[in-house]
């Protein structure tokens, strides 16, 4: 038997910034041969060995330690909160895999503070090809609870999107096209206007105007991950509703690609 891939799916999520992150990693994967489960790790101990794109959020439960039958590639890695990392058995884990590319710099602190070599690698996300055929005369507003804040004349021709979906790992594949569904319309979109963070980054790689209005909640250090890229208003006052084409990311995207075609060729760890 040759070599082996899985991808991660989700029981515990209804959110598909998840899934666009699995479509984002099945991009340098030759095939997909089995799904791992993001939320319950330990469940897919009993699978062939494999390579998988541990790219994303984590997590719902346990700590951040893959079996090992499974050869991860930590790359993109968000930590939503240190008790993911304090297990002695996940530290040596990770050091193991490491360096850790990390999607925002909150989570790069977390890593380091625990002596675990780790970098800033960004979203893989913004691996995704950069749009350049005609757009679609559309506003898309994904996710925003409060549409008076949009001006008048955008907000007339809006259409409201959501990230929210049902979860269980039975509804992935439905999950998966919808999220695909969605990319398209990012991709040709003549704005976009999200409180969402994977709205905002896959809009950037695809060069379509985006209005990131930071979610009243703490988000965790989620939106570090577009520091640098994109505007943060702090108040309604500050939002630039005439938004430019968002910075070109080539240079990022590629150090991405490399780095997992690179772990797609090279021989599976043991």
């Amino acid at each position: 038997m040759g070599e082996l891939f899985s991808a991660l799916r989700y029981s515990n999520s209804t959110n598909l910034g998840d899934h666009i992150q699995t479509i984002a990693a099945m991009q340098f994967l030759p095939r997909v041969d089995y799904w791992v489960d993001r939320d319950d790790l330990a469940a897919s101990a009993h699978l062939p060995p494999s390579k998988i794109i541990a790219n994303g959020w984590y997590m719902h439960g346990g700590h951040l330690q893959y079996p090992d039958n499974l050869d991860p590639l930590y790359v993109s890695v968000h930590i939503a909160h240190d008790w993911v990392l304090d297990s002695d058995s996940a530290t040596e884990h990770l050091r193991k895999h490491s360096p850790i590319g990390c999607r925002d710099s909150r989570t790069l602190e977390r890593f380091q503070s625990r002596g675990i070599d780790a970098y800033l690698s960004r979203c893989l996300t913004l691996t995704f090809p950069r749009w350049v055929g005609p757009r679609v005369d559309e506003v898309l507003v994904v996710d925003i609870g409060d549409h008076s804040v949009i001006p008048p004349d955008l907000r007339r021709h809006a259409v409201a999107l959501t990230h929210y979906t049902s979860d269980g790992v039975e509804k992935d594949a439905r999950n998966l096209l919808h999220a695909r569904a969605l990319l398209d319309r990012y991709r040709m979109a003549r704005l976009v206007i999200t409180t969402r963070v994977h709205v905002a980054l896959p809009c950037i790689a695809f060069g379509t105007p985006v209005i990131f209005i930071p979610p009243g909640y703490s988000a965790d250090g989620r939106v570090r991950a577009l520091a640098g890229l994109l505007p943060l208003p702090a108040s309604r006052e500050e939002i630039d509703w005439e938004p430019g084409l968002p910075p070109d990311v080539t240079e990022i995207a590629e150090r991405l690609r490399e780095t997992c075609r690179a772990f797609i060729r090279r021989e599976t760890r043991r």
